[in-house]
């Protein structure tokens, strides 16, 4: 008889103990899937400031290029813009010239 009643106790404590492995499992499973998503979330964010830094890098650099050459560019457009006035001013005075010939041979100026 008391063989029976500690089998029966140790029935209910195993069927006890199943049903708090289960409660056990399903809670740490969500605490696994919730870190594993959290875990994954967190490398996706290092990767984006990753590439993010690398691209600061990249344009740190071309604006240290641009603040070298822009002065240059500048310079060098002015030079062009001269020459160009130049060359137009030349250009409007050999027009003028060409229509002064132009109207000294023609008759009456025209």
């Amino acid at each position: 008889a008391e063989f029976n009643l500690t089998l029966e106790s140790m029935k209910k404590e195993a069927k006890r103990a199943s049903r708090l492995e289960e409660k056990v499992n399903l809670v740490t499973g969500g605490l696994a899937a919730r870190a594993k998503a959290t875990g994954d979330a967190i490398l996706a964010s290092w990767d984006r400031m990753a590439k993010a830094e690398e691209q600061l890098g990249a344009f740190r650099m071309l604006q240290g290029l641009e603040t070298l050459a822009g002065p240059a560019r500048a310079e060098a457009l002015k030079r062009e813009l001269e020459v160009q006035r130049l060359r137009e001013a030349e250009l409007q005075a050999r027009y003028g010239e060409l229509l002064k010939a132009l109207d000294a041979r023609t008759p009456n100026g025209h």
